[in-house]
């Protein structure tokens, strides 16, 4: 919630710029330019000051995109999704979840197994291609049921 003083806003943008300065430091990112975007204080509402990410070189951005990926990995699964389980690198589509654990199923069909969340990684496209493709062609040689 934005507080109501402009001193609060402007607290509160500078302890969201403090958090997401030690948030990228952790992760390797520095953004140089990041700071609380002092003219968004200036408006006539003010209610919402601006936090400037800045620029940055194509090194960080990567850094920056890479970062963001492998986070999205814990929170951004869904039932269908393919992953890979960190633990012993084979790759599951998402089954649903059991308690804190994630359920994966091989490719094609088979066993399920739990995976916590954050043993989760995306699978990289051209193996999911790959994947996908050995799982259609499965799909192909099994013999048809029901009406045709």
């Amino acid at each position: 919630m934005v507080p109501p003083s402009p001193k609060g806003r402007l607290r509160a943008a500078e302890k969201v710029v403090a958090q997401l300065r030690d948030e990228f430091d952790s992760t390797g990112v520095t953004l140089p330019s990041l700071r609380v975007d002092l003219v968004s204080l200036t408006s006539e509402s003010g209610a919402y000051p601006l936090v400037d990410l800045g620029c940055c070189n194509l090194d960080t951005a990567l850094r920056l995109a890479a970062v963001l990926h492998g986070a999205r990995g814990v929170n951004a699964v869904g039932e269908g999704d393919y992953v890979i389980d960190s633990r012993d690198g084979r790759i599951g589509r998402v089954m649903g979840r059991e308690g804190s654990y994630v359920q994966l199923r091989p490719p094609g069909g088979g066993r399920e197994w739990g995976c916590p969340p954050d043993a989760l990684r995306h699978v990289p496209p051209a193996v999911l291609l790959r994947v996908r493709v050995r799982e259609r062609n499965r799909q192909g040689r099994l013999p048809r049921t029901g009406p045709r």
